[in-house]
């Protein structure tokens, strides 16, 4: 009988353990998934060659502040994005047509308070150290993916915007489609590709010369 018992309480033992390392990885991984770090992959060829079909992406939420995992408002801390980072989003606005509430990944080109120009399958950026535009090198545009849909536009951002472009511009449904995006609608930044095993890299973010 007693051994019964003692093989009993082992039991118990081990049930209960189990559980607590249930729950200590549930307290532990939850908040990861919800506030620093999400996957993401990637659909569609908006982005390529830098990004291909089925990527497997790890987006940074925590660098542009802690945000809410409802809503994406930013709760606490962190910095506006920066030009040539990459983003994912939620396109939240109503031109956004039939993609309303998609995510979708894009490259951070113009920064709030700044006028976009597209002309010449290129972009000008205008702002206050170069009031008269300043043409953007973009060495991550492979040949013959930089063209524009249309041949001029100008796009002005307010003061919690940005303008947004997929590296394959002439097949991207982006900014020169649906204007520029608020900040709220950022999720995070992409700052590593896990799979495939062959692109495994950590993602950096291209200089410019302004």
């Amino acid at each position: 009988m007693d051994g019964q018992k003692g093989a009993m309480r082992e039991g118990l033992n081990f049930i209960w353990e189990l559980v607590k390392i249930i729950l200590i990885s549930i307290a532990l991984i939850v908040p990861i998934r919800l506030f620093l770090v999400q996957p993401f992959y990637v659909q569609g060829a908006s982005m390529y060659p830098n990004y291909i079909e089925n990527d497997y992406l790890l987006i940074d939420e925590i660098t542009y502040g802690l945000r809410s995992p409802v809503s994406h408002k930013a709760l606490a801390g962190g910095r506006m994005p920066l030009r040539g980072e990459t983003i994912v989003f939620r396109c939240e606005i109503a031109q956004c047509g039939n993609s309303r509430g998609d995510y979708l990944i894009k490259r951070v080109i113009g920064l709030p308070g700044e006028t976009v120009v597209l002309s010449d399958n290129g972009v000008t950026i205008k702002n206050k150290e170069y009031p008269q535009g300043v043409r953007l090198q973009e060495p991550y545009i492979a040949p013959g993916r930089g063209y524009f849909a249309q041949d001029e536009s100008d796009y002005m951002l307010s003061s919690n915007q940005f303008f947004v472009l997929g590296d394959n511009r002439d097949v991207s449904f982006d900014s020169e489609d649906f204007g520029p995006i608020p900040f709220t609608a950022i999720v995070g930044k992409v700052f590593f590709r896990g799979w495939p095993f062959t692109r495994v890299t950590i993602v950096t973010t291209p200089s410019y010369p302004l």
